[in-house]
């Protein structure tokens, strides 16, 4: 067969030349259009993969968000439950204990917060009315010795804004399990009127408990109980004692106030004492701190009117009601004493009970 010749535009005629040639070209075109189809096909499968890509990162993202937010949200429900007053506690309890009147100039280490209790939850409509509460605070550390001790600071939470009015008290034994009252005066309290003998008890007491001879310490108590004996705070030498706040420890029944002021008193006493030298471990030297260092606490009075008053128990300052008599006091047989020159001073004795030391304020 001949060639078939089309006429095209201007009326040249286009040759397809023979059937293989035709195939060719149709096979071509095909070609090509396959070409094409898989690179769009290719396109459109990255595209997919991308899109796939970008909506786990943004799920990633969403997740570390959220869990961001979790967190947050959890410290944040830590804090509202986070007793109220714990930092200005610790802030005065360390500056206290670094200052030039700490009561121990050899220095103190791993200061922990050990746990409060509200004391006082209250509205004062003095001007805008506010919600104010009380709150102890108890701290361990371990002095130069390496003796665990144990300190006590109430704050004042105002509207949510907490002080710290008073200085720390140092604990003696298991005072912390039993800590509750008022860092001011407290209110519904009869007051109870200062007198000579209650002095003359209180500054005697004061001398023996910073000091460190439980011997002497023991026979202020006036424990009826032989089997007991108790422990000073081994802290130094008494320079003064002064009394923040006097009252009975029962609360008047209505108008009946002769109940109210017999039995037992609470008074606030700060003590001002010249800490024990300290003495150098590398060159065995002793070194005096010439400054004193202060304490509060509160004590509970036997019979505070009478010639035979005693102070039967002490602990954080504004304990009152949770004061009780011979609540401090320690099993002899768990205690051994030995008499030195200066004072009595104790060494872990043995028994069932638990082994204090005497230098230790638990």
């Amino acid at each position: 067969m001949g060639r078939t010749r089309r006429k095209h535009g201007s009326g040249a005629a286009v040759d397809f030349g023979t059937e293989d040639m035709r195939n060719n070209l149709e096979k071509q075109v095909f070609d090509e259009y396959k070409r094409r189809t898989s690179v769009v096909k290719i396109i459109i499968i990255l595209a997919v993969i991308l899109a796939f890509l970008s909506f786990g990162m943004v799920m990633g993202n969403a997740s570390r968000i959220n869990e961001a937010i979790a967190k947050a949200e959890s410290v944040s429900a830590h804090a509202g439950n986070e007793q109220p007053g714990k930092s200005a506690a610790l802030r005065n309890v360390n500056a206290w204990l670094s200052g030039s009147n700490t009561p121990f100039p050899a220095g103190v280490s791993n200061i922990m917060w050990d746990g409060a209790v509200k004391t006082a939850d209250y509205t004062d409509n003095a001007n805008t009315p506010v919600n104010v509460q009380h709150w102890v605070h108890t701290f361990e550390f371990t002095d130069h010795a390496g003796n665990v001790r144990r300190v006590s600071q109430i704050t004042v939470v105002r509207d949510g804004v907490a002080s710290a009015p008073n200085d720390p008290s140092i604990l003696p034994p298991d005072a912390t399990a039993k800590t509750s009252g008022q860092s001011t005066k407290p209110n519904g309290h009869l007051s109870l009127d200062n007198s000579n003998t209650l002095d003359n008890l209180i500054k005697t007491w004061a001398k023996a408990y910073v000091g460190k001879d439980m011997n002497a310490f023991t026979v202020l108590i006036a424990d009826p109980d032989t089997n007991h004996i108790y422990q000073p705070a081994n802290l130094g030498t008494l320079e003064n004692v002064g009394q923040n706040w006097a009252v009975w420890q029962t609360k008047p029944d209505g108008d009946d106030t002769d109940k109210a002021r017999s039995g037992y008193a609470v008074v606030s006493v700060t003590l001002n004492f010249r800490p024990y030298p300290n003495t150098n471990d590398a060159t065995n030297t002793q070194t005096t701190q010439t400054q004193t260092a202060r304490t509060t606490l509160s004590l509970l009075v036997k019979d505070p009117q009478s010639g035979s008053a005693k102070i039967v128990d002490w602990g954080a300052d504004g304990m009152i009601d949770t004061l009780k008599p011979y609540a401090n006091a320690l099993a002899k047989d768990t205690v051994a004493t030995t008499t030195t020159d200066d004072d009595t001073t104790t060494t872990p004795g043995s028994g069932d009970a638990p082994t204090p030391q005497a230098t230790n304020l638990p």
